[in-house]
């Protein structure tokens, strides 16, 4: 039996929105966002997606802080 699950990604970015920080505003991009990898825990495939995808460079470097706070969780 696998052990439990890993909060997504998605799930984790989620839990800022409506915030009126950096966290905030790539959680909204990221609902708004219908291809984002909703399902994915790996932090190698969201960044990879997000590099391939995003072009504000605000908003990757918002997401390297985000994966980093998820990968401490």
């Amino acid at each position: 039996m696998k052990g439990a699950s890993l909060m997504t990604f998605y799930n984790f970015i989620m839990g800022f929105q409506n915030d009126s920080t950096p966290f905030g505003i790539l959680a909204e991009h990221v609902s708004e966002d219908k291809a984002f990898p909703r399902l994915e825990e790996r932090h190698q495939v969201i960044r990879a997606y997000v590099m391939s995808n995003y072009t504000d460079h605000q908003l990757i470097e918002t997401t390297n802080r985000a994966i980093s706070l998820y990968m401490a969780n």
